[in-house]
């Protein structure tokens, strides 16, 4: 099924409920997702008042040097946040990344092509 047969089905199936403008398809995402509650690959989902997953707190994280640090949530934080005019690294990009190279880890994948049998 492509993109606009799925959008095409989904919008009638939304109107045989009752459901016929945007607003109204909005607001009934936006309430099933308030009552979420469960348990996925990603882990728990559960959304508060604000709309905030509850058990999956997002940080902010800041390149300072040649170091990834955490800058908020405060109570997570790894150093204060610094702003971006006045961080200086004194060195090129490629030097930046060749320090740094080794502490990221890039996942392999086998991209050759295999006949099935």
């Amino acid at each position: 099924m492509n993109e606009d047969t799925f959008n095409t089905s989904l919008r009638g199936f939304l109107k045989k409920v009752g459901i016929t403008s945007q607003r109204e398809i909005e607001k009934a995402v936006r309430d099933a997702l308030a009552h979420l509650d469960v348990v996925t690959f990603f882990g728990l989902i559960k959304f508060d008042q604000r709309g905030l997953n509850v058990f999956k707190p997002m940080v902010v994280n800041q390149i300072q040097g040649v170091k990834l640090v955490t800058i908020y949530p405060y109570r997570l934080a790894d150093a204060a946040p610094v702003s971006p005019s006045i961080i200086t690294t004194g060195i090129d990009h490629h030097t930046w990344l060749d320090q740094i190279g080794p502490s990221v880890n890039v996942p392999q994948v086998d991209t050759s092509v295999h006949q099935s049998r």
